[in-house]
């Protein structure tokens, strides 16, 4: 599972510095000529600050004192990736030592990060054809697929955004992926026959991916409650 740091690693999660790390124009795309470079890096010295914005670090012994020339940028690009991608060392060295206690290592050796991150986190996005396919629809004597609010349910999630479908997911079962493996998983989709429905919201219960809807009489009611309970899902007290 081992791989080397590549450069562009840094842009996922620092753009801002790995921009800055290249030495050229944001919009040209040109590097900068030893004059510009004089001019703008004035006081740049061998240090960097780290993920927090406040901690800075020396790159080499006494770097806090040594001043980063034109003529050794590309080694300052260097120490400076080396030093933010190695920040977390510790931190992972615990997640996979937590890992390691659970799946052996040797097992863990074979996958590479991606597939890795697919076996823990799942598929990003909602694959919806997948999560129809293992849905169970109750009372079943009453619904089915060719039901009418089945049929109009499914509308819904084909035409909301990606983002509101992972709010979907995480209102569904707290989490915002399908599993990798949908085979051991189902949804439920529970029908909720009331006088008032279409003053009602949908209910989940995550721990079983349970969705109740009640039987709203158009789709557009519907539509309009479901985004309501899944937007609520990002307010915390």
């Amino acid at each position: 599972m081992a791989t080397e740091y590549l450069y562009s690693d840094l842009q996922e999660f620092d753009y801002h510095q790995w921009n800055n790390l290249h030495f050229r124009h944001a919009q040209q795309g040109a590097e900068f000529t030893q004059e510009e470079f004089n001019s703008i890096f004035t006081d740049l010295t061998y240090t960097t600050a780290l993920s927090d914005g406040t901690t800075r670090v020396e790159l080499l012994p006494g770097g806090e004192n040594v001043n980063a020339t034109y003529e050794d940028r590309w080694k300052y690009t260097d120490l400076a990736l080396r030093a933010r991608l190695g920040e977390s060392v510790l931190q992972i060295c615990a997640i996979r030592a937590g890992m390691c206690s659970i799946v052996s290592e040797r097992a863990i050796g074979f996958l590479t990060p991606a597939e890795l991150e697919l076996k823990v986190c799942g598929r990003p996005g909602l694959d919806i054809k997948l999560l129809r396919s293992r849905t169970l629809y109750a009372p079943k004597e009453k619904y089915s697929e060719d039901s009418q609010i089945i049929k109009d349910f499914w509308k819904v999630l084909y035409e909301i955004s990606d983002e509101e479908r992972a709010k979907f997911l995480q209102f569904a079962w707290a989490r915002t992926r399908l599993p990798s493996d949908m085979n051991a998983q189902r949804m439920q989709l529970s029908i909720l026959e009331a006088e008032d429905a279409d003053k009602r919201l949908p209910t989940s219960e995550t721990c079983f991916f349970n969705v109740n809807v009640p039987h709203y009489s158009d789709i557009d009611i519907m539509r309009a409650r479901i985004l309501y309970s899944i937007e609520c899902m990002s307010i915390t007290f």
